[in-house]
């Protein structure tokens, strides 16, 4: 599509957390492999990720954890600028399926607008969601948010987020949460 990118990432990591430097990889492996692929579509940028993983438990773990897991996950999104406006959606999905995660599956998305109040690109509005299957419980944990990154002066700025969450933890009642943060930039406030 458009001439666009293409990269093929691999990893293997220690998969001891307490031990790193004790014989990383007799503690269980981590590996990854990600397919990238971005590039242009109509007046916008667009990326494309693939990816699978398998953890390798630590020989001591296992009977209690499992010998392995498998999982993947996929991440779309797409930027453009429409007028004086800056978008950006994603969609983001993954699963893994044994029994022995707590997470199964996953899926979330949003979308952004930036330029919306001053022009600049550092203010923004966001709105998303995300939903969490969960083994064992009744309900998937379900969250939709709305956040915004406002220039007070420059220098300073305001993120207000607001969420609700259906049943968080996949049982307990819907809860609403928010938080107003305060960004302050002293390199920009000394030179303004």
């Amino acid at each position: 599509l458009g001439g666009g990118d293409t990269t093929l990432q691999a990893g293997v990591f220690g998969a001891d957390a307490v031990h790193p430097w004790q014989q990383p990889f007799s503690q269980g492996v981590l590996m990854m492999l990600e397919l990238d692929h971005s590039g242009a579509l109509d007046d916008g940028r667009y990326t494309v990720k693939m990816g699978v993983l398998r953890n390798r438990q630590k020989e001591s773990m296992a009977a209690r954890l499992g010998p392995n897991m498998i999982g993947f996950y996929g991440i779309g999104e797409y930027r453009w600028k429409a007028d004086s406006l800056h978008w950006g959606a994603f969609l983001q999905g993954g699963g893994a399926p044994k029994p022995i995660n707590l997470v199964p599956w996953y899926v979330g998305g949003g979308l952004q607008v930036a330029g919306l109040f001053s022009g600049d690109r550092n203010d923004a509005l966001s709105l998303g969601f995300s939903r969490a299957s969960l083994r064992g419980l009744p309900h998937a944990e379900t969250s939709y948010e709305l956040t915004g990154v406002f220039g007070v002066i420059p220098g300073i700025h305001l993120q207000p987020d607001v969420q609700v969450i259906v049943h968080p933890g996949g049982y307990l009642p819907t809860a609403l949460v928010g938080i107003m943060r305060l960004e302050v930039n002293f390199a920009d406030l000394s030179s303004g």
